[in-house]
C-alpha cells in the first residue's frame, strides 16, 4: 500500500500547509514554463524579422500597347523569405510626383517585410535599359493603361516579354489572391484612377494604400495651400476649412502672370503669360504674400501647350466673365479640364471602385503635417474616407 502524497487530517482532508505547498510548487512550474516561452517567443520574433530581407532583383519588360514595341520596363525584387507560412503577398508601388520614373526604389521596401516588390517605369520615361516604351503622357490614359498591365502581371494573369509569368521569376511561392498596391502622393491618384478605369480587369486586387495623396478638385495643383510656396499665403483665404466651401468671387485674371513649362524644346523651361490668382486684397493687381496665386499643370502636348486649372476654377472663370474676350490659346475650356482631369484625379472613381470591387481594402495615410497640402482640415483626406 502507498502512502498518499498530500497529508490528510483524520477526516481526510488536505491540511492547509500542504495545499499551499502544492499551489506553490504548481505556480512556480507555470513561471518557469511562462518564462520559456516568452524567450522562445522573442527569438522566433527577432529570427523572423531576420529573415525578412530584399533577395534577387529581376528586369523584365511588360507588353503593352501604351509601351509600344519594347513594353513597359518593370523591376521585380523577391524577398529572402516570405511574410506569411503560406507565400508572399505582392505590391505594385506606384511613385508620386508628377514623373514617370518608379523603378529604383521608394521611400519603403516592402521585400524587407516579406513581399514580393514590383516598381515600374511609366511609358517614355526612364533611362538606359530600365526605359520604358511608348510615349509619356503625364498621369493620363497611357499612364493609367501600362499601370493596369503591370498590374496585370503582378496578379500572375498577364506573362512579360519572354512569356514568362511573376510565379517563374520568384523562387517562393507566391499569393496571387494577396496583390496590392502602394501608392505615394500624387502616385495614389493613378492607382485610384486605373482601379476605376479597368476595375472588371483588375476585380481581384485585394487592397490599395495610399500616402498623403492629394486626391480631390485643386488637390493635385494645390489649390487649397502647400507648404512649399515662397509667394502665397500658407492657406487659400478663398477656401474655408471650417466647412470645406470656397468662395470664388475673388478670382481674377492677370494677363502678365508667369507660367512656366518644360518640353523637348525648352528643357530649362518655357515661359507662357496670363494666369488666375484669387485677388485677396480687392486691388486689382497680384500682390505676392497677400493675393493666392494659382500654379496650374502646363503642358506641352502636340497640339500646343495648355495650363490645366481644376474643374471647379476652370468653370468659374468661364460662367462669370473672370477671363478676357481674348483669351490666349494656353488657357483651357472646360471640356479640356474635364477631360484631363479624368485621368488624373481619383475622386472621380471613388464610386465606381467602391462598386466593381466590393472587397477591395483600402487604407488611406496621412500625418498632421502633410509633406504637401497645408490646408488644416486635410481635404484630400477626407475625400477618400467621406
Amino acid at each position: 500500500m502507498t502512502a498518499n502524497r498530500c497529508p490528510l487530517k483524520a477526516d481526510g482532508e488536505v491540511t492547509n500547509s500542504a495545499y499551499h505547498l502544492h499551489l506553490e510548487d504548481g505556480l512556480r512550474v507555470v513561471r518557469r514554463y511562462f518564462l520559456m516561452a516568452s524567450i522562445m517567443l522573442l527569438f522566433l520574433l527577432y529570427a523572423v524579422e531576420i529573415a525578412f530581407a530584399c533577395g534577387a532583383e529581376t528586369l523584365v519588360f511588360v507588353p503593352s500597347e501604351a509601351g509600344g514595341t519594347t513594353g513597359i520596363a518593370v523591376k521585380v525584387v523577391a524577398p529572402e523569405s516570405c511574410r506569411y507560412l503560406d507565400g508572399c503577398p505582392v505590391v505594385v508601388h506606384v511613385v508620386g510626383g508628377w514623373g514617370g520614373t518608379g523603378i529604383g526604389g521608394t521611400s519603403v521596401d516592402l521585400c524587407e517585410e516579406g513581399f514580393v516588390d514590383i516598381r515600374f517605369n511609366f511609358p517614355g520615361s526612364g533611362e538606359g535599359e530600365t526605359k520604358s516604351g511608348g510615349t509619356y503622357d503625364t498621369r493620363g490614359p497611357n499612364c493609367l493603361e501600362a499601370l493596369r498591365d503591370v498590374v496585370l502581371f503582378a496578379l500572375g494573369q498577364k506573362a512579360d516579354s519572354q512569356g514568362r509569368y511573376l510565379k517563374d521569376l520568384v523562387s517562393l511561392p507566391v499569393l496571387a489572391t494577396n496583390v496590392g498596391l502602394a501608392a505615394y502622393s500624387n502616385g495614389g491618384n493613378a492607382a485610384i484612377s486605373v482601379l476605376g478605369l479597368y476595375g472588371e480587369q483588375l476585380s481581384s486586387v485585394a487592397w490599395l494604400l495610399n500616402w498623403e495623396s492629394p486626391v480631390g478638385d485643386g488637390m493635385p495643383d494645390v489649390e487649397a495651400g502647400g507648404w512649399h510656396s515662397e509667394t502665397n499665403p500658407m492657406v487659400n483665404p478663398a477656401y474655408n476649412p471650417d466647412d470645406g466651401s470656397w468662395d470664388l468671387s475673388t478670382l481674377r485674371y492677370d494677363a502678365n502672370l508667369l507660367l512656366f513649362y518644360t518640353d523637348s524644346e525648352n528643357p530649362t523651361g518655357g515661359r507662357l503669360f496670363g494666369g488666375l490668382y484669387f485677388d485677396i486684397n480687392g486691388n486689382g493687381v497680384v500682390d505676392y504674400g497677400t493675393d493666392y496665386v494659382l500654379y496650374p499643370i502646363v503642358l506641352a502636348e502636340t497640339t500646343g501647350v495648355h495650363a490645366y486649372y481644376s474643374e471647379r476654377v476652370t468653370s468659374y472663370a468661364w460662367s462669370h466673365g473672370v477671363y478676357p474676350s481674348s483669351v490666349p490659346a494656353h488657357i483651357t475650356t472646360v471640356a479640356q479640364a474635364r477631360e484631363f482631369w479624368r485621368y488624373r484625379n481619383g475622386e472621380r472613381w471613388l464610386a465606381t471602385v467602391a462598386g466593381s470591387i466590393s472587397k477591395l481594402r483600402f487604407m488611406v495615410l496621412a500625418s498632421e503635417k502633410d509633406h504637401v497640402q497645408s490646408a488644416p482640415d486635410h481635404p484630400h483626406i477626407l475625400i477618400q474616407y467621406q
